[in-house]
């Protein structure tokens, strides 16, 4: 199945804003810091999951991905929220220009979450961002 885009409903934009709020908010509680979405900001959701102060489960997973994705559009260039429906299904994407090329950092945060395994986030951005110049320089040439 092709992937069908579409950019997300002005409910799936409320449902990002809150997720991206509570994660601010819970920053703010816990550090008395503004999270923002530069690539500096990563630390900070990081120690909320090292500190445990947020749940490995599906809302803290949810609003961790949500966050990510802030701070990757903010920084790789040519990416956006996106839905996408897929052979895995819909779902919110990050998704590079009119490109099948996309990222998924809620699916990612919540297959981590769910199965237990470690989380560096700045680990994975920086895995991301290699893969991305790579894929990125591939578009180009074809």
């Amino acid at each position: 199945m092709e992937p069908e885009y579409r950019p997300p409903s002005h409910d799936e934009f409320k449902w990002l804003a809150s997720r991206w709020m509570g994660i601010v908010n819970l920053v703010r509680e816990e550090y008395d810091e503004e999270l923002d979405q530069s690539k500096d900001a990563m630390h900070l959701l990081q120690r909320l999951l090292d500190n445990d102060i947020i749940d490995r489960g599906k809302h803290g997973c949810e609003g961790l991905g949500v966050a990510l994705g802030r701070i990757m559009v903010s920084n790789l260039d040519g990416f956006d929220w996106w839905h996408v429906k897929d052979e895995f299904g819909a779902d919110l994407c990050l998704r590079y220009e009119h490109t099948t090329l996309q990222l998924n950092p809620i699916s990612m945060m919540l297959r981590r979450g769910i199965e237990g395994s470690p989380i560096n986030i700045p680990g994975m951005y920086a895995a991301i961002e290699t893969s991305i110049d790579e894929a990125k320089r591939q578009l180009h040439d074809e």
